[in-house]
Protein backbone atom coordinates (compact mmCIF):
# COMPACT_ATOMS: atom_id res chain seq x y z
CA UNK A 1 0.00 0.00 0.00
CA UNK A 2 1.15 3.52 -0.82
CA UNK A 3 1.30 5.99 2.08
CA UNK A 4 2.21 9.65 2.48
CA UNK A 5 5.71 8.67 3.65
CA UNK A 6 6.27 6.96 0.26
CA UNK A 7 5.54 10.18 -1.61
CA UNK A 8 8.26 12.36 -3.03
CA UNK A 9 6.31 15.16 -1.29
CA UNK A 10 6.30 13.42 2.09
CA UNK A 11 8.29 16.10 3.94
CA UNK A 12 5.97 18.87 2.75
CA UNK A 13 2.81 16.86 3.47
CA UNK A 14 3.97 15.78 6.92
CA UNK A 15 4.86 19.40 7.68
CA UNK A 16 1.22 20.21 6.80
CA UNK A 17 0.06 17.66 9.39
CA UNK A 18 -0.67 14.69 7.14
CA UNK A 19 -0.03 11.40 8.94
CA UNK A 20 2.88 9.62 7.30
CA UNK A 21 0.89 6.35 7.40
CA UNK A 22 -2.16 7.81 5.59
CA UNK A 23 -3.06 5.53 2.67
CA UNK A 24 -3.06 7.44 -0.59
CA UNK A 25 -1.57 7.44 -4.08
CA UNK A 26 1.16 9.46 -5.80
CA UNK A 27 -1.52 11.40 -7.71
CA UNK A 28 -3.48 12.14 -4.54
CA UNK A 29 -0.37 13.42 -2.79
CA UNK A 30 0.23 15.85 -5.65
CA UNK A 31 -3.39 17.05 -5.66
CA UNK A 32 -3.55 17.45 -1.87
CA UNK A 33 -0.24 19.29 -1.69
CA UNK A 34 -1.23 21.65 -4.51
CA UNK A 35 -4.60 22.28 -2.86
CA UNK A 36 -3.07 22.96 0.56
CA UNK A 37 -0.53 25.36 -0.92
CA UNK A 38 -3.08 27.20 -3.05
CA UNK A 39 -5.63 27.67 -0.26
CA UNK A 40 -3.39 27.79 2.85
CA UNK A 41 -4.76 24.51 4.22
CA UNK A 42 -3.39 21.84 6.54
CA UNK A 43 -4.49 18.41 7.75
CA UNK A 44 -6.49 18.49 10.98
CA UNK A 45 -4.58 16.37 13.48
CA UNK A 46 -6.58 13.41 14.76
CA UNK A 47 -9.25 13.69 12.08
CA UNK A 48 -10.29 11.19 9.45
CA UNK A 49 -9.28 13.27 6.46
CA UNK A 50 -10.30 16.82 7.36
CA UNK A 51 -8.39 19.74 5.91
CA UNK A 52 -8.64 23.14 7.59
CA UNK A 53 -7.31 26.62 6.89
CA UNK A 54 -3.88 27.15 8.45
CA UNK A 55 -5.44 29.76 10.81
CA UNK A 56 -8.35 27.50 11.80
CA UNK A 57 -6.97 27.15 15.34
CA UNK A 58 -7.47 30.89 15.87
CA UNK A 59 -11.24 30.41 15.68
CA UNK A 60 -12.05 26.84 16.75
CA UNK A 61 -10.71 24.05 18.88
CA UNK A 62 -11.52 20.35 18.76
CA UNK A 63 -14.02 19.31 21.41
CA UNK A 64 -14.49 15.86 22.90
CA UNK A 65 -17.86 16.63 24.53
CA UNK A 66 -19.99 13.53 24.00
CA UNK A 67 -22.97 15.34 25.51
CA UNK A 68 -22.83 18.13 22.89
CA UNK A 69 -22.05 15.69 20.08
CA UNK A 70 -25.12 13.63 20.98
CA UNK A 71 -27.24 16.79 21.22
CA UNK A 72 -26.20 18.04 17.77
CA UNK A 73 -26.51 14.59 16.17
CA UNK A 74 -30.16 14.43 17.36
CA UNK A 75 -29.98 10.66 17.62
CA UNK A 76 -33.06 10.64 19.86
CA UNK A 77 -35.15 12.95 17.61
CA UNK A 78 -37.85 11.14 15.62
CA UNK A 79 -39.78 11.99 12.45
CA UNK A 80 -42.88 9.86 12.00
CA UNK A 81 -41.41 7.39 14.48
CA UNK A 82 -38.05 7.18 12.68
CA UNK A 83 -34.67 8.72 13.51
CA UNK A 84 -33.75 11.93 11.65
CA UNK A 85 -30.68 10.06 10.37
CA UNK A 86 -28.60 13.08 9.40
CA UNK A 87 -25.92 12.84 6.70
CA UNK A 88 -23.07 12.45 9.17
CA UNK A 89 -19.80 11.16 7.77
CA UNK A 90 -16.28 12.02 8.92
CA UNK A 91 -17.62 14.17 11.75
CA UNK A 92 -15.67 16.57 13.92
CA UNK A 93 -16.92 18.55 16.89
CA UNK A 94 -15.52 22.05 17.36
CA UNK A 95 -15.96 24.67 20.04
CA UNK A 96 -15.77 28.29 18.97
CA UNK A 97 -12.96 30.41 20.37
CA UNK A 98 -14.92 33.52 19.35
CA UNK A 99 -18.05 32.62 21.32
CA UNK A 100 -17.50 29.80 23.82
CA UNK A 101 -21.19 28.85 23.86
CA UNK A 102 -21.04 27.75 20.23
CA UNK A 103 -20.38 24.20 19.13
CA UNK A 104 -20.25 23.04 15.54
CA UNK A 105 -20.53 19.44 14.41
CA UNK A 106 -19.08 19.15 10.91
CA UNK A 107 -19.86 16.45 8.42
CA UNK A 108 -18.52 15.57 4.98
CA UNK A 109 -21.29 13.30 3.65
CA UNK A 110 -21.02 11.34 0.44
CA UNK A 111 -24.76 11.58 -0.19
CA UNK A 112 -26.06 14.24 -2.54
CA UNK A 113 -29.01 16.29 -1.35
CA UNK A 114 -32.10 14.46 -2.55
CA UNK A 115 -35.72 14.97 -1.45
CA UNK A 116 -35.38 12.41 1.34
CA UNK A 117 -32.34 14.27 2.70
CA UNK A 118 -34.16 17.63 2.54
CA UNK A 119 -37.05 16.17 4.53
CA UNK A 120 -34.69 14.95 7.25
CA UNK A 121 -32.75 18.23 7.35
CA UNK A 122 -35.93 20.33 7.50
CA UNK A 123 -36.84 18.57 10.73
CA UNK A 124 -33.46 19.23 12.33
CA UNK A 125 -34.12 21.43 15.40
CA UNK A 126 -30.89 23.46 15.12
CA UNK A 127 -29.17 25.45 12.38
CA UNK A 128 -27.29 23.99 9.43
CA UNK A 129 -24.69 25.85 7.39
CA UNK A 130 -22.57 24.98 4.38
CA UNK A 131 -18.86 25.46 5.05
CA UNK A 132 -16.58 27.26 2.61
CA UNK A 133 -14.21 24.57 1.26
CA UNK A 134 -11.20 26.89 1.64
CA UNK A 135 -11.78 26.88 5.40
CA UNK A 136 -12.71 23.23 6.04
CA UNK A 137 -12.75 20.41 3.53
CA UNK A 138 -12.54 16.66 3.21
CA UNK A 139 -9.58 15.06 1.42
CA UNK A 140 -11.77 12.77 -0.71
CA UNK A 141 -13.68 15.80 -2.04
CA UNK A 142 -10.39 17.48 -2.96
CA UNK A 143 -9.04 14.31 -4.52
CA UNK A 144 -12.18 13.91 -6.68
CA UNK A 145 -11.63 17.19 -8.55
CA UNK A 146 -8.68 18.97 -10.06
CA UNK A 147 -7.57 21.88 -7.88
CA UNK A 148 -9.61 25.01 -8.58
CA UNK A 149 -12.57 23.34 -10.34
CA UNK A 150 -16.16 24.06 -9.39
CA UNK A 151 -17.97 21.34 -7.51
CA UNK A 152 -21.42 19.95 -8.01
CA UNK A 153 -23.49 22.18 -5.69
CA UNK A 154 -25.50 19.22 -4.39
CA UNK A 155 -22.62 16.99 -3.40
CA UNK A 156 -19.14 17.18 -1.96
CA UNK A 157 -20.17 19.81 0.57
CA UNK A 158 -19.18 20.07 4.19
CA UNK A 159 -21.94 20.92 6.63
CA UNK A 160 -21.99 22.59 10.03
CA UNK A 161 -24.71 21.44 12.43
CA UNK A 162 -24.73 23.99 15.22
CA UNK A 163 -26.46 25.25 18.32
CA UNK A 164 -25.60 28.82 17.25
CA UNK A 165 -28.21 31.46 16.55
CA UNK A 166 -28.01 33.35 13.26
CA UNK A 167 -26.53 36.44 14.98
CA UNK A 168 -23.78 34.34 16.55
CA UNK A 169 -22.83 32.81 13.19
CA UNK A 170 -22.88 36.29 11.62
CA UNK A 171 -20.44 37.43 14.30
CA UNK A 172 -18.15 34.44 13.73
CA UNK A 173 -18.32 35.04 9.97
CA UNK A 174 -17.44 38.71 10.47
CA UNK A 175 -14.43 37.96 12.67
CA UNK A 176 -13.09 35.38 10.19
CA UNK A 177 -13.89 37.62 7.20
CA UNK A 178 -11.96 40.51 8.76
CA UNK A 179 -8.93 38.20 9.06
CA UNK A 180 -9.18 35.97 5.98
CA UNK A 181 -11.51 37.82 3.57
CA UNK A 182 -13.76 34.76 3.51
CA UNK A 183 -17.33 34.14 4.64
CA UNK A 184 -17.05 30.65 6.10
CA UNK A 185 -20.65 29.73 6.87
CA UNK A 186 -23.49 30.01 4.37
CA UNK A 187 -27.01 29.49 5.65
CA UNK A 188 -28.52 26.20 4.59
CA UNK A 189 -31.46 25.93 6.98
Amino acid sequence: MYTVENSRHSKELIKLGFPKTLYTSPESCEILLEYCKQYDMKFLKGSHGTLVHKNFDNYFKVSQSNKIKKLLKCEDELIDGKSINLPLDHINLFKSKIDDEIYILTSSPYDSLNMNMFHRINNYPYSIYMIHPNFLDYIAFVDDNPVGTLRNPLSNLNYAFTNAYAEQILNINKVIYDDLDMFVFQNFK
